[in-house]
């Protein structure tokens, strides 16, 4: 049974990993995108931005990439400074490195910095709330507001918060993913 999640969870991480969006397209693409690695916190972020205004970060969720915005992300940038980006581990970012202790939080906030984006309107997926939350806790100068979608906090009365399961879990996505990237 513990062999046949491994195997399912490898498969959905596999998935998630392909070069090809798994979301419906917007036809109302913005007229320019840039893109690219911010070199941040010792490591690369792969990130994407779109349209003029008060900037709006999207946080993507574990499964799955910057590209779970597809939709919002075009449709967002006619009236504001879209930043979508993957997070250390997911899409195109670099792995983290083996035994590196870093929070999502701080490659946030960096990236922010290397943008020169003093403060902005962030939204997280599911995981993304996570970095989100974690993120107005240790900058909330830099928040202009907080978006949180599906989000689980610790205190939500269930059992465990986090457990060596969702360690392993993440372990196994991330050398998923660096195998799939290697082929």
């Amino acid at each position: 049974m513990r062999n046949l999640a491994i195997i399912m969870i490898a498969f959905i991480a596999t998935v998630v990993s392909l070069p090809f969006p798994l979301t419906a397209q917007s036809n109302n693409h913005p007229r320019t995108i840039d893109s690219g690695y911010a070199e941040v916190n010792n490591t690369k972020l792969y990130y994407e931005i779109a349209g003029k205004g008060e900037p709006l970060v999207l946080i993507h969720g574990s499964f799955g990439d910057r590209r779970f915005w597809d939709l919002q992300f075009y449709d967002l940038s006619k009236k504001y400074k879209i930043i979508r980006y993957d997070l250390r581990g997911f899409g195109r970012s670099a792995l983290p490195k083996e035994d590196e202790v870093y929070r999502d939080a701080d490659d946030l906030n960096a990236l922010m910095d290397f943008f020169g984006i003093k403060k902005a309107n962030v939204c997280g997926l599911s995981f993304g709330s996570f970095v989100v939350f974690d993120f107005a806790l240790s900058h909330p100068d830099k928040c202009l507001s907080l978006i949180s979608i599906g989000a689980r906090v610790a205190g939500d009365d269930l059992d465990e918060y986090k457990t060596r399961n969702v360690d392993t879990l993440r372990a196994i996505i991330s050398k998923v993913t660096e195998i799939v990237k290697t082929k």
